[in-house]
């Protein structure tokens, strides 16, 4: 459920803020220069690639933790083949997991001009609070 709920919820969001997005476009097509064509294509892009990132990531951990084990295999003694493959396959799926938060960092960066915008400014308010304090 820890799973299936979050994805469900990110998924029937997304397909709202694109419906809604598409429709306002259409509307303003005959008002609107080309530019909000792009943010709006951009927009889309990027909410159903996290999406995607998201099911692609987090998949295999939730469904492992669900279907698989019902208890958790680290700090317990392997002493046996299967369960050393069976932590091996668990730190695998636990590092996609935490991989996901990382993707999604990368692709605000890349598809993202006002997140840039606030990051970069976010960097440049710590270092100059940083410089000022040192003299």
């Amino acid at each position: 459920m820890t799973f299936l709920v979050p994805a469900v919820s990110v998924f029937v969001c997304n397909v709202s803020i694109i419906v809604k997005l598409l429709y306002f476009a259409s509307k303003r097509s005959n008002m609107v220069s080309k530019m909000y064509d792009s943010k709006t294509r951009s927009m889309t892009v990027l909410l159903m690639t996290t999406s995607f990132v998201y099911l692609i990531f987090t998949g295999p951990f939730y469904l492992t933790m669900a279907v698989v084990w019902k208890e958790d295999p680290f700090g317990q003694v392997i002493n046996s083949d299967e369960a050393a493959m069976d932590t091996l396959y668990m730190g695998i799926v636990v590092t996609l997991n935490r991989i996901n938060y990382a993707v999604n960092f990368v692709l605000y960066c890349l598809t993202g001009s006002q997140f840039r915008k606030l990051l970069s400014d976010s960097f440049k308010k710590c270092f100059l609070k940083k410089n000022d304090e040192s003299f």
